[in-house]
């Protein structure tokens, strides 16, 4: 975060619930929670990021990062985030209520019965549980840095965003997975430089291609669709059109983005463990799907990414 502000101790903030932008902000305060991890997790995440950060960071050349550790970056960042959105709590919430419901409509003798639960366990100590076969699935994912001259990147408070245009138009089954065809993340790492990780099997890109203002907001809408509440910002005089932007993108996206993982074309009391993705047609213009992908029916492109070859 010391990148997106002011100073190393500070920065801008919008929050997307009340559309009001705060000056110098403590880093501090931001992004954290108290005891959100076990000692002996959080002991170990800070060894890992510490690792991290001097291999991304201190070298000054990312054309020196490998992609297994840009790969380690992103999912470390990717997994660790708290969610409420949480769609593994969403899932259980939604199988537990709709068993409750049949057995109060069926079951006389459990009218009586008291139905209040609550879910307990720490999701986000299983997702970090799940990174070594998360780094596996994302085996032959290809990483790109861009830069702009002018920083304009912003920062929302779950920065590591997974998309996928390949699947934009395919209903009913998620491109979300790590291991699906065209699989896309994006990771803002400061004000002028993004971190892309992509299914080469699926795309070009094609670094002869400027990156335009479009392309800017596209990835900048990511960061505020997927934010709980935050998005930070490292120019002040900037606030009133990113105001502007982020209602534009409110109005038409929401936040908390993904907002709900039932099928528009399933019956409403399905629910899918994979969460859906939303169809914002990205279109990006530095990246080309592959003659070979595209001519792939849309209805088949859902598959994983070792069929590609």
């Amino acid at each position: 975060m010391k990148r997106f502000g002011p100073t190393d101790k500070s920065i801008h903030l919008l929050n997307t619930k009340s559309m009001k932008a705060v000056q110098n902000v403590s880093i501090a305060d931001q992004c954290q929670r108290t005891n959100l991890y076990n000692s002996g997790l959080e002991d170990g995440l800070s060894k890992l990021e510490s690792l991290i950060a001097r291999e991304v960071y201190q070298t000054g050349d990312y054309g020196r990062v490998t992609s297994d550790m840009w790969h380690l970056f992103a999912a470390t960042q990717y997994l660790r985030v708290p969610r409420e959105s949480d769609p593994g709590k969403t899932f259980t919430k939604a199988v537990a209520d709709h068993w409750i419901s049949w057995q109060l409509e069926n079951n006389p003798e459990f009218r009586d019965q008291d139905t209040s639960y609550k879910l307990t366990g720490n999701s986000i100590e299983m997702l970090l549980g799940e990174l070594p076969s998360v780094l596996d699935s994302m085996h032959g994912l290809k990483a790109q840095v861009i830069k702009i001259e002018t920083p304009k990147f912003i920062l929302g408070d779950k920065p590591v965003v997974l998309y996928n245009q390949y699947c934009e138009e395919v209903e009913h089954y998620s491109g979300l997975g790590f291991t699906r065809s065209g699989i896309q993340l994006f990771m803002p790492i400061s004000p002028k430089e993004y971190l892309l990780l992509y299914d080469g099997l699926v795309y070009d890109y094609v670094k002869s291609q400027r990156i335009t203002c479009a392309d800017v907001e596209a990835l900048n809408a990511l960061q505020i669709v997927q934010s709980e509440s935050n998005v930070y910002f490292s120019s002040w005089a900037e606030r009133d059109l990113l105001i502007s932007h982020t209602q534009e993108v409110g109005r038409s996206l929401g936040y908390g983005w993904p907002l709900s993982n039932h099928c528009s074309i399933c019956p409403e009391d399905i629910v899918h463990i994979q969460t859906l993705m939303p169809d914002i047609s990205l279109g990006l213009s530095f990246f080309q799907v592959k003659r070979r992908a595209a001519r792939r029916p849309i209805r088949k492109r859902n598959i994983p990414r070792r069929d590609m070859h």
